[in-house]
């Protein structure tokens, strides 16, 4: 009964089937995550970003350290988000509940259309750009894995709490303490 959305330089959520007021912004928005009907992140251009409070949208902490937009994002709780830019070297930056910190760099290339990062705990969170390359955040670091199949143009990944999948333009495969059969 709640969706939120975001896309250009707008946001708005739906309850109960109804569209609420489009919170407009001066920036581009381009990815959001909900971790319940109250509250929300989005993330746009120049490493800003926007909360929703289960009432409004109101500005939330700019990831300083991104001087090039937030394209990905994905929230587990208030307290722990994982974020990709578009920079060339693909950083990730990791939301507290407070602010963000500069969390690595992956060797996949994101922007908007291309690529995904999906976390499905703290300690669990899968990266996908244009392949053949993933990445895998284990709650301390992110590990660099090549899938044998590839390059893919985009992969679209999402995770539970122990489990990912990962979906290319070509192929589907399962993550699961290691990546499973093609």
């Amino acid at each position: 009964s709640f969706c939120a959305a975001v896309g250009g330089e707008v946001a708005a959520v739906e309850k109960n089937g109804h569209w609420g007021k489009v919170r407009a912004t001066d920036f581009q928005l381009h990815s959001v995550s909900c971790v319940s009907s109250h509250w929300c992140l989005a993330v746009g251009g120049d490493g800003r970003t926007l909360r929703y409070d289960g009432t409004a949208w109101h500005r939330g902490p700019r990831a300083t350290a991104a001087t090039t937009s937030l394209v990905g994002l994905s929230c587990v709780s208030r307290t722990f988000c994982m974020a990709t830019d578009e920079s060339a070297e693909t950083r990730v930056f990791r939301y507290d509940g407070h602010g963000w910190r500069r969390q690595g760099q992956l060797p996949l290339s994101f922007n908007e259309q291309n690529g995904s990062i999906s976390c499905g705990s703290p300690t669990l969170c899968v990266a996908a750009g244009r392949g053949p390359a993933t990445a895998r955040w284990n709650g301390h670091r992110w590990i660099q894995h090549a899938l044998p199949f590839g390059p893919f143009e985009a992969g679209a990944v999402s995770c539970g709490t122990h489990f990912c999948e990962l979906l290319t333009t070509s192929h589907a495969v399962e993550w699961h303490d290691g990546w499973g059969a093609v």
